[in-house]
């Protein structure tokens, strides 16, 4: 809308109204007041002439004719229109003018003693007193007479009419006014927003011209010093902006130079982090061959017969080897978990072997300091988990040296707990205490930091890197737990983590069988905490435990037992550390055979391994069976179930150990011939039935046909890899029992394991493989079916070289001999005619595969190449041949991370060993050499 049009109209309502509504007020006011005071004055006069008349009239009452001639005569004045005269009688006596038509309105009230009057349409009616004078009291008589208003209501009628002329002649007057002002403000606010609207614009240069209004001016000005005001600010905020733009610039431009410094600084960083961790784990790797060396022989050592101090001597050299070998596992896991490339294992375990093994691990040391580790088992936990067993154990292993080390005899108490348990996952608590001084506050922030401890001064008495928390606290991070540490209530330190895991759903039935029901034994210790872990592990059978006191109460509880007709079985006689040396063995072996021959209870004699050298020394007759501590499930309940339910026949097939009949099948896939034919013999050898197939799709045929109780599976195959055959076994199965997948694999590489696993595998074995690790896999997977492989290392008593175990006489990748036939015997498990055809089936076929590779490099056909190569290195795995295995396998390595960068100098290298494996077989006969073998083995 114009706003000039707007203020218009609002100007003229401003103006027009309050002046219109005060011309009316005013001139009703006034006209008001003008007409009432012309009334007044019309009675006024009107009582003057009627009063004069009566006064004429009284001098004229006496002479009726004169009478009548003033009352003619008053008549003939224009105002009166009529003159009646009554006597006291109140009537007529003389009447002059116009017809009296109001006589019926005289009403006697009318007639007083004071003039009235009374107001008609159009005149005015008075009726006075005739009187003789004006002091006189009594009338003589009534004067009426009628005067006319007209003239009056003329004058009242001018009135009202000047007074409209004049209040209209006002509101023109201020209409006008209104308007003009009205126009005036208008244009000026018109002008205003014009110049509003420059400014909106952008136009900062916009000035508005004086106005000849003050209010209006003062806008003006305003508006001009705005204007102005925000030229200014603009010019300002222009020259910062610059300035601004000019600053971000140049530090967008050091930004970007530091970001190529940091990137160059970060891959400076990433390359020196994968150089820090290559040299890790290489020099670990070179450190670890000749330590597990040390360690090996070592341990072959003290099983030959030796002195007292040359013993003491060897056990001191293993001791500190095994402590060495923790340092370097300890700082090669800082450096995985520090680079975010340690990955856990999702493999079936239990629980209560993980614990048990950690703990016989860490026995000696607490055997030395008199120290008991005791396990505690929440019972209500899942027997079968998933989860990393290793990683797990070896949390377990630190916190418990830790607690050893600060601990001067007592117990180690090992308890878990259930947190959490849902359809697929459980949430696990396990808690170390001891019986050290435990950890203060200030300790206790720091200690599981990296390269902490909580004695570092120079006069500790406790060594190690400080690395052993750190790691721990690393490992259970990644198992979605935590870890800390308190003050028992027992003065000591008590180390807690919590850890998930997941659940086997696939697992076999391991609830109890109840196989000691109704059986009672007794338990002879004043270790509380002992005989807890008994009574858990017995009441899991559901046996029942009585503890007892002292030899005294034991016979009197076996007899009274024995009357009652709930006998004890056994008695658990403990001989704690502090005893050893002080047992009066003559006593000890009369109470066993007094509780054989007159109660048929068995004793279990339970102690270190030091005590049970005392016992054997002292009591070499003895009849009780020696449970060595720290005491385990199984070794406890099979102790019992061997005492106690002889009549259970075992049949010994093979080198294993089964309650049935048929021997297991074994699956074995494998595309080299020369592997299979080693996994085949290893299988066999532990008595096993073992079928083999060379490819993946025979295996899905063979698998189709006949049910495995195991299967191991080749990766590389042609027509069909060992992850496709898989998945093909397990969609058959439709709900079927699970057969174990185990993958065999030249690559130990940790991203495999989640493929692996995805595809439905459930295990895998680095090659080479030996017999100790088949048998190892094959009691993890198949105990749940009462399989036990029994396989132990067999010792060759010759001129030869001693064969040590794998781990420890691992070949060193810096062998400089071709071929080494000792090698090649301990990867064929001892067996020369197997070693000599595992060596002539990579010779027959090394010139081909020779030629091969060079026709696939030149043509750079890298799957080909790959395949090729991932076949030779699986065939130089089994052979002593290390310098052509080593040149395989980091060929290999290449080519399965896609890395072509130095595949020339690699397929160079290879090829100067294979011609170095070439020439080394046409200047030896290797069937000659392996009968040299045979014949001194069997000598």
């Amino acid at each position: 809308m114009d706003i000039t049009r707007t203020i218009k109209r609002r100007s003229l309502r401003i103006a027009l109204l309050p002046t219109a509504l005060l011309t009316l007020v005013l001139t009703v006011l006034l006209t008001g007041l003008y007409v009432h005071q012309l009334g007044k004055l019309s009675v006024d006069r009107g009582y003057h002439l009627s009063r004069l008349l009566a006064q004429l009239t009284y001098q004229s009452m006496h002479n009726r004719l004169l009478l009548q001639s003033v009352v003619q005569t008053s008549v003939s004045d224009g105002d009166i229109r009529a003159v009646r005269v009554f006597d006291l009688n109140r009537n007529p006596l003389i009447h002059a003018g116009n017809s009296f038509s109001l006589t019926a309105q005289l009403e006697p009230n009318k007639f007083g003693l004071d003039a009235n009057h009374q107001v008609l349409t159009d005149s005015t009616l008075f009726v006075v007193p005739i009187h003789a004078d004006h002091d006189s009291f009594a009338p003589f008589g009534w004067l009426a007479v009628e005067i006319s208003n007209d003239d009056y209501t003329l004058l009242e009628y001018q009135t009202l009419l000047l007074a409209l002329v004049l209040g209209l002649a006002a509101a023109l007057a201020g209409g006008a006014m209104a308007l003009v002002y009205g126009q005036q403000v208008a244009g000026a606010l018109s002008n205003l927003k014009r110049g509003l609207q420059q400014l909106e614009n952008g136009a900062l240069n916009t000035r508005l011209e004086a106005s000849s209004l003050p209010e209006i001016n003062d806008l003006v000005t305003a508006f001009n010093n705005l204007s102005l005001g925000l030229k200014e600010s603009r010019e300002d905020i222009q020259r910062n902006m610059d300035q601004s733009i000019e600053d971000l610039r140049e530090t967008l431009e050091t930004i970007e130079i530091q970001n190529i410094e940091l990137d160059l600084a970060r891959k400076e960083a990433v390359e020196a982090s994968r150089v820090k961790s290559d040299f890790l784990a290489n020099t670990s790797h070179e450190i670890r061959t000749p330590l597990n060396g040390i360690i090996g022989f070592t341990s072959l050592l003290l099983k030959t017969p030796l002195n007292d101090q040359q013993k003491e001597y060897m056990r001191t050299i293993q001791h500190s080897s095994q402590g060495l070998l923790t340092i370097i596992n300890d700082v090669l896991d800082f450096s995985k978990i520090e680079s975010g490339r340690l990955q856990l294992d999702y493999v079936p375990m239990q629980l209560r072997q993980v614990i048990e093994e950690a703990m016989q691990i860490m026995a000696p040391a607490a055997h030395e300091k008199n120290i008991q580790l005791i396990l505690l088992m929440d019972g209500n936990l899942p027997t079968h988990l998933l989860g990393d067993p290793l990683r797990l154990k070896q949390v377990l292993t630190n916190l418990v040296s830790n607690a050893i080390k600060f601990s001067h005899g007592g117990n180690v108490i090992i308890r878990t707990a259930l947190k959490q348990l849902e359809e697929t996952q459980v949430d696990v608590g396990i808690t170390v205490e001891d019986s050290g001084v435990g950890v203060s506050d200030q300790d206790r922030s720091k200690l599981f930091q990296a390269f902490s401890q909580a004695d570092s001064s120079n006069s500790r008495k406790h060594g190690g890197t400080g690395l052993g928390l750190a790691v721990s606290k690393g490992l259970i991070k990644r198992m979605h737990g935590e870890i800390g540490v308190k003050n028992s209530d027992t003065g000591g330190a008590l180390f807690w983590f919590t850890a998930q895991f997941g659940i086997e759903q696939e697992s076999y039935d391991q609830q109890s069988q109840h196989l000691l029901a109704n059986c009672h034994f007794g338990m002879l210790s004043s270790n509380g905490q002992l005989c807890a872990q008994v009574k858990e592990i017995v009441g899991a059978e559901s046996g029942k435990v009585i503890i007892i006191k002292s030899t005294p109460e034991l016979l009197s509880l076996v007899k009274q037992q024995t009357q009652v007709n709930m006998p004890i079985e056994a008695i658990f006689y403990d001989i704690e550390p502090q005893q050893e040396r002080q047992l009066d063995f003559e006593q000890l072996n009369d109470l066993i055979n007094q509780l054989k021959h007159h109660f048929s209870c068995k004793t279990f004699l339970l102690g270190t391994p030091n005590a049970r050298r005392v016992v054997e020394h002292n009591l070499p007759q003895h009849e009780g069976t020696f449970l060595e501590k720290p005491m385990t499930q199984a070794r406890l309940l099979n102790a019992i179930r061997q005492d106690l339910a002889q009549d259970k026949e075992e049949t010994r097939i093979g080198g294993q150990t089964a309650n049935y009949e048929n021997k297991p099948r074994i699956l074995a896939v494998d595309d080299n011939p020369a592997n299979l034919q080693l996994v085949g013999e290893l299988l066999s050898g532990l008595g096993m039935e073992v079928t083999l197939a060379s490819d993946g799709k025979q295996a899905t045929d063979i698998a189709d046909k006949q049910i495995f109780d195991m299967v191991f599976m080749d990766l590389q195959m042609p027509i069909m890899d060992g992850i496709e055959a898989t998945k093909i076994i397990r969609s058959r199965e439709h709900g079927k029992r699970r057969t174990p997948i185990v993958a065999l694999t030249a690559h130990a590489m940790a991203e495999q394991k989640s493929q692996l696993l995805l595809a439905g595998m459930d295990d895998y074995l680095s090659k080479p493989v030996s017999e100790a690790q088949l048998a190892h896999v094959i009691n993890r997977w198949l105990k749940a079916r009462s399989i036990q492989v029994d396989w132990r290392p067999k010792l060759q008593h010759s001129t030869a070289q001693p064969i040590a175990s794998n781990a420890a006489s691992a070949p060193s990748p810096l062998s400089k001999r071709v071929v080494d036939v000792q090698e090649s015997l301990r990867l064929a498990n001892n067996k020369p005619n197997l070693a000599r055809d595992m060596l002539n089936m990579l010779l027959d076929t090394l010139a081909e595969d020779q030629q091969s590779m060079q026709s696939s490099f030149k043509a750079k056909d890298y799957k080909s190449l790959e395949t090729t190569v991932h076949r030779l290195h699986g065939g130089c795995c089994y052979c002593g041949v290390s310098r052509l295995r080593s040149a395989a396998h980091q060929l290999d390595k290449s080519l399965q991370a896609k890395d072509t960068s130095q595949l020339s100098e690699q397929m160079e290298h290879l090829d100067i060993e294979i011609n170095a494996l070439l020439e080394w077989s046409e200047s030896h006969d290797v069937d000659a050499l392996f009968a040299e073998d045979e014949a001194t083995m069997s000598n």
